[in-house]
């Protein structure tokens, strides 16, 4: 992986296509955390979503950034399992850091806390980090 895609991956930016995509709602991305949202602008496609969730509700699951020990690349698509081997997520991108670790951005149900431990079938544990630090 080149060094910035390592750096977007550590810091938790998700990309178009490959983290998130037309089926993702802004606020899975945490887009209005990152002040991508305007609650305040008229009209725009996916408005009444975007503010229905914002004012009424919340969305079910999130990306979050992860961190897994080991020196293999989980794919993308690999599930992520709580401890009653619950699946609870999936992973979206990952990278190995320069001090061996693996970062990731994964979507995970909005019940998971950051700080949580889940795993995976074949790659072992895998630390919950909020995608915006």
């Amino acid at each position: 992986a080149s060094v910035l895609e390592r750096a977007r991956i550590a810091a938790g930016w998700p990309v178009w296509g490959l983290d998130m995509d037309d089926a993702t709602i802004p606020q899975e991305a945490e887009m209005d955390a990152l002040h991508a949202i305007s609650h305040a602008k008229g009209c725009y496609t996916g408005q009444e979503t975007v503010a229905r969730i914002h004012f009424r509700g919340h969305v079910n699951r999130m990306l979050r950034r992860i961190r897994l020990a080991g020196d293999t690349l989980p794919s993308r698509g690999t599930e992520l399992l709580a401890e009653d081997d619950k699946v609870v997520g999936d992973i979206r991108s990952t990278t190995v850091l320069p001090d061996g670790t693996i970062a990731g951005i994964a979507m995970i149900r909005r019940e998971i806390e950051h700080g949580r431990t889940l795993r995976t079938a074949a790659f072992g544990e895998v630390s919950v980090l909020p995608l915006v630090p």
